[in-house]
């Protein structure tokens, strides 16, 4: 490159500069996740009929590859230093991903083995153990004053003597990418008559539960601690402002791990939960009860989107 032509780059990376502007919420979410949530948006404003349509969107949206998780570059020697274990083998045997996550060697009881999502009348969720993909979307209902869409992916292990000893300190530590909005439009001759805030709360829980082989349940430890849960988004709007607001993130190195003690024999079902919270402190002023609106009086809701690629595990022996 001649100076002339470094000159010329100069002049037109200042000119650039000049025009630049400030990010916008369009920038925190790809394009796949753009297109869905114009798509949700048309279906919500359609009113609740169209539950079904917003779950079609959310598959799709969930559809493809796992992203790939980045610690050590995904895997190798990094892996084994980042994870905190004394060997190549803890840090493999340590490390749990989709079932069709990389790498492609790893034994099936090292990939997730479960997903689930649980839904009410005014939402939508899915999860995927093939490619850890999570979303939820939750709209309001104003009879209602808080409602949830979950939705997880989990893995399960059985520590053995020979590596966990008699006792040992487990570390989950999953490995997540997440991004959220939520959206208030509203009839200012519905909500004349109408005080009150909406607020939508974005919350991520890493999770354990033990087999109890009495009853064949899944339960939370008696023990120890179960849950870990994570606020990392939060949304309050008054009925009569409106407006739309994106948010996104990242979990890893420890941001979102949950500790807990183990012993061998028994088995372990750990995994990574969704909540898409909505709640609400509607009322009208002159004290009667408000009936569930329809779109184009009232039109809100939240969406959670998540990517799980990994989730690692070390653990510390207590007593052997």
């Amino acid at each position: 490159m001649t100076s002339t032509d470094k000159t010329d780059a100069s002049a037109l990376t200042a000119e650039a500069l000049t025009r630049l502007t400030p990010p916008t919420d369009a920038m925190l979410f790809d394009r796949e996740t753009g297109k869905a949530i114009e798509e949700l948006d048309r279906i919500h404003k359609r009113g609740p009929a169209d539950a079904r349509s917003a779950q079609e969107v959310l598959e799709a949206l969930n559809a493809g590859p796992p992203v790939m998780y980045t610690r050590g570059g995904g895997f190798g020697l990094g892996t084994v230093v980042d994870a905190g274990t004394s060997s190549f083998l803890d840090a493999f045997l340590g490390l749990y991903v989709p079932v069709e996550g990389k790498p492609t060697w790893l034994p099936a009881s090292q990939r997730y083995m479960h997903e689930q999502t649980w839904m009410n009348a005014t939402s939508s969720a899915v999860a995927h153990k093939t490619n850890g993909k999570l979303a939820a979307t939750q709209s309001v209902d104003t009879t209602v004053g808080s409602e949830s869409a979950w939705a997880g992916v989990y893995a399960s292990f059985q520590p053995e003597p020979e590596r966990f000893g008699t006792f040992s300190r487990v570390t989950i530590d999953p490995e997540i990418t997440w991004t959220g909005r939520d959206i208030l439009d509203f009839n200012p001759v519905w909500s004349d008559n109408i005080d009150g805030f909406i607020s939508f709360t974005y919350r991520l829980w890493t999770v354990v539960y033990e087999l109890n082989i009495a009853n064949g349940q899944w339960e939370p430890l008696l023990s120890n601690q179960s849950a870990a849960a994570k606020t990392v988004a939060q949304s309050t709007w008054h009925i009569n402002s409106g407006g739309a607001m994106g948010h996104a993130g990242q979990l890893r190195n420890g941001d979102a791990a949950l500790a807990f003690v183990v012993e061998p024999g028994r088995t372990y079902l750990f995994g990574v939960v969704a909540q898409m919270w909505m709640s609400h402190s509607l009322q009208r002023t002159d004290g009667q009860p408000i009936p569930q609106p329809s779109a184009t009086d009232l039109y809100t809701y939240g969406t959670f989107k998540l990517d799980v690629p990994a989730m690692y595990m070390s653990h510390l022996v207590l007593a052997k």
